[in-house]
């Protein structure tokens, strides 16, 4: 793997000599525009790229309604890791009723996580959380 991009994923590329040129290509080609993210408000975009990237984009694009938010987006993407690690998050997310849902994934990483991936999944959640916040109230120029 280099630069995200995996031998598994392109085993016809050569993954060692791949450059950082290529791989934003690649990037753009086979998952910005294919995931729609060309189209989408900021800092959703950039949500569904991600998504696309580390679920795929059909699972991406299924996440999508028209009244989505990049953070109702987030919340159900978490829901779904939930799901692949056989965690019933409903009863995760009662235990949260009463703390916003980003806030109760910041205490939930802190405990011991039987699922390998889990913890990693969720604090990808956590930094691209506090990255669109931040766009958000930076103003970003796309938003």
């Amino acid at each position: 793997t280099k630069y995200g991009i995996s031998k598994r994923q392109y085993p016809k590329l050569d993954i060692p000599n791949l450059t950082i040129q290529q791989a934003k290509d690649i990037y753009y080609l086979d998952y910005w525009l294919p995931s729609n993210a060309d189209i989408l408000v900021w800092p959703l975009a950039l949500c569904v790229f991600d998504m696309s990237v580390n679920m795929g984009i059909k699972t991406a694009r299924n996440f999508l309604t028209d009244e989505i938010t990049w953070e109702h987006y987030l919340c159900n993407r978490t829901k779904r890791y939930f799901k692949y690690a056989k965690i019933d998050h409903t009863t995760t997310l009662i235990q949260w009723a009463n703390v916003n849902w980003i806030n109760g994934i910041r205490e939930y990483v802190k405990i011991p996580i039987a699922h390998p991936h889990l913890r990693g999944w969720l604090n990808r959640i956590i930094r691209l959380y506090d990255y669109c916040q931040q766009e958000e109230l930076n103003d970003h120029p796309m938003a």
